[in-house]
């Protein structure tokens, strides 16, 4: 094969950070520079939770803190497509708890690269309605106005009748826009973030998100409107780093009955 033929051959497939980005041999790839990883292992976000039930006024205050465990070899190489690629990559395994100084409770993951960032959200007990809206998702580097879809498939397992029941499978579609660009004043810093506003639709109803990002401590605060009416607001207040002792059973997706 002649050297002409290797030189197209090898962009086909780059190495970045660990993953592999497929693309094509057609144009040279933009070189897009890595961001601090908000999720590096032992790292630590600790998140001030408001929830206001429809038709009530008084909110109602939680604590939640995202555990990362580095990758999570179990759960193998999962394949997360978008317009322009796909990409191959493992998830990061994420611990959550619902106290400050608790253990995690239950676990899932995030896929964080230079090109995205996108998060299981918290699922358990009552936060199982947000199965049902946009998850944090952020395509990157991220631009004025730029949009893209996200489709997922959601079992009857989530299903409770506080919010919706059905049987089998349903298929949600959620669709993202970059809005701006917004300074948040938080227990960290002024820090100027990306807005994206996110809206998803099943057979069952409709819920929306509005996020804000930085590169380098990840999804700053998450604001949903969920199907049931509930608003709920996740501010970023403290994070850290130490080095998680990796617990022994892995469950993911794990679902406990609402409150």
């Amino acid at each position: 094969m002649s050297l002409y033929h290797w030189s197209c051959l090898i962009p086909r497939c780059l190495l970045l950070g660990g993953v592999s980005l497929l693309m094509a041999c057609q144009e040279q790839p933009v070189q897009v520079p890595i961001p601090a990883k908000a999720f590096r292992e032992g790292r630590k976000l600790t998140y001030q939770v408001a929830q206001v039930a429809l038709g009530r006024q008084q909110a109602q205050l939680d604590t939640v803190v995202l555990t990362s465990f580095g990758p999570d070899l179990d759960m193998g190489v999962d394949t997360f497509r978008t317009a322009q690629f796909a990409l191959l990559t493992r998830q990061t395994k994420l611990g959550y708890s619902y106290d400050a100084h608790a253990a995690p409770h239950n676990f899932s993951g995030v896929i964080e690269h230079d090109s995205l960032l996108w998060l299981h959200p918290p699922r358990q007990g009552a936060y199982a309605v947000l199965e049902l809206s946009p998850f944090p998702y952020i395509q990157l580097p991220a631009k004025l106005g730029h949009r893209w879809t996200w489709d997922l498939t959601v079992g009857e397992q989530w299903g409770n009748p506080q919010w919706a029941t059905w049987q089998g499978n349903i298929q949600m579609r959620s669709q993202y826009q970059v809005v701006g660009q917004q300074e948040l004043r938080t227990p960290l810093g002024l820090l100027p973030c990306w807005r994206v506003r996110a809206h998803a639709s099943s057979p069952v109803g409709n819920s929306s998100l509005d996020l804000w990002h930085h590169p380098a401590h990840g999804f700053v605060q998450l604001d949903y409107r969920t199907i049931n009416g509930t608003h709920l607001i996740f501010k970023l207040v403290a994070e850290s780093v130490e080095h998680p002792v990796k617990p022994f059973s892995l469950p993911n997706y794990q679902l406990s009955a609402a409150d």
